[in-house]
């Protein structure tokens, strides 16, 4: 992305609306079609969700807060841009909240500004993308998991966090998570959901802990490679790095963005997903994943 005459706003706006919370993306201007504007909103669209899948435990509000979709405000014209927004699962919609929506626009036109570029005072067009929520019950567990693990993050206790998951797990759905590549799979059963479009929301700690157990199970199942896990930190702007596991072995190292390839296989729209164990099974071979 060319940062000095961006095309899509580098900053992410939070909303809240009346569905609840939301992200605002935007774009200024056109990249060069609809194909390029999904090359440049993916990666946006990917770490706003991302990071705040990564917030530590300690950030209370921001774990257990209420999130409702993601919109996309597009301040020109693109031929064809109906196709290439549908792969990140974004579909036209009317707000009827304009006069809601006046400060965040006051906020877009003076970054434009900053930039040296003017936006219409309205968008040309506007998208949104559903936030599916999870059942009731994991997001209770999520709230209890913040209160619970408190200066923790992710990669300080490795273990820690699945294991305080496979608990409730066990009391509240009487299923045993043991570190094997069958009960990878099963976690992954309790906390995803299988929803045809739309972000389909893993609550915070939930997905660290099932980040987490990936690393567990990795160390248990393989006698050859040594896992280590990545201290996820918090960076300016209130933006945290994702879980990450470094796996040694044979003379060699490699990364394996795990917080990355669950975002893209469990959470992002439309994706399509392999069993988890397999995908492990490949990382622990030294294959890579291919997005």
């Amino acid at each position: 992305m060319n940062i000095e005459h961006p095309h899509i706003h580098p900053r992410v706006l939070e909303l809240r609306t009346s569905a609840g919370f939301e992200w605002l993306l935007s774009c200024w201007q056109n990249p060069g079609g609809a194909r390029r504007l999904h090359e440049q909103l993916k990666p946006v669209f990917e770490a706003t969700l991302l990071s705040s899948l990564s917030s530590p435990p300690m950030m209370r509000e921001e774990v257990n807060r209420h999130r409702a979709g993601v919109r996309l405000f597009v301040f020109d014209e693109i031929q064809g841009i109906a196709g290439g927004l549908a792969q990140l699962g974004f579909t036209p919609y009317g707000s009827g909240e304009e006069a809601h929506l006046a400060p965040a626009m006051k906020v877009l036109a003076e970054d434009a500004a900053t930039f040296g570029l003017a936006i219409p005072p309205n968008p040309v067009s506007s998208w949104r993308v559903e936030l599916h929520r999870p059942d009731t019950a994991l997001e209770n567990i999520n709230q209890e998991m913040s209160e619970k693990m408190g200066a923790d993050v992710w990669g300080a206790t490795p273990g820690g966090p699945s294991r305080l998951f496979a608990v409730y797990a066990d009391a509240l759905f009487r299923v045993n998570l043991q570190p094997d590549l069958e009960s990878l799979d099963r976690f992954v059963e309790l906390v995803s959901q299988d929803q045809a479009a739309g972000v389909r929301w893993i609550p915070p700690l939930l997905f660290q802990a099932l980040c987490d157990f990936v690393g567990v199970v990795a160390t248990e199942v393989s006698n050859d490679v040594e896992v280590q896990w990545a201290l996820c930190r918090t960076l300016e702007g209130r933006n945290h790095t994702p879980p990450s596991l470094r796996l040694i072995g044979a003379g060699e190292q490699w990364e394996v963005p795990v917080g990355l390839h669950l975002l893209r296989s469990l959470v992002m729209p439309q994706s399509t997903q392999e069993p988890l164990s397999v995908w492990l099974t490949k990382q622990l071979r030294g294959t890579p994943t291919v997005h």
